[in-house]
């Protein structure tokens, strides 16, 4: 059975860097509670923690994204890093039962969709390598 350019692109293109993505992303999170826990950080920076781990994710797992597509780099790079950003909206509203401020989660989603284009344009403006005459 012939793999398709379809299922390979997906694969390679998306699955690696979401998850590449959100273990950043969660792990940064981690480094954020531990400076809160040690008292390196107050317990009022602790949205810009979060926002700012779930931008680094989102960044990341759009520039490997973006690096790994054969073609269309910017919209490969966008979904992945589109895709952590649902990853870590679903985690957290299945692991917390608090009511959501819809505007707070409007203002995060736009910071990390912001973060995935900036990583999706930096991903994708790789130099082709020029090939030499022998």
């Amino acid at each position: 059975m012939k793999k398709t350019e379809e299922t390979l692109s997906l694969n390679r293109v998306l699955a690696f860097p979401v998850l590449v993505g959100l273990a950043a992303a969660l792990l940064f999170m981690l480094l954020g509670a531990f400076l809160v826990k040690i008292g390196r950080a107050g317990m009022d920076s602790i949205p810009a923690l979060a926002v700012s781990a779930l931008c680094l994710g989102t960044l990341l797992a759009s520039f490997i994204s973006a690096r790994r597509a054969p073609r269309n780099r910017l919209f490969w790079g966008i979904g992945a890093g589109a895709a952590v950003l649902l990853c870590v909206a679903l985690l957290s509203l299945s692991w917390f039962s608090e009511p959501v401020d819809l505007p707070q989660l409007a203002i995060n989603a736009a910071a990390a969709l912001f973060a995935a284009l900036l990583g999706a344009f930096i991903g994708s403006r790789r130099r082709k390598k020029k090939k030499r005459k022998k």
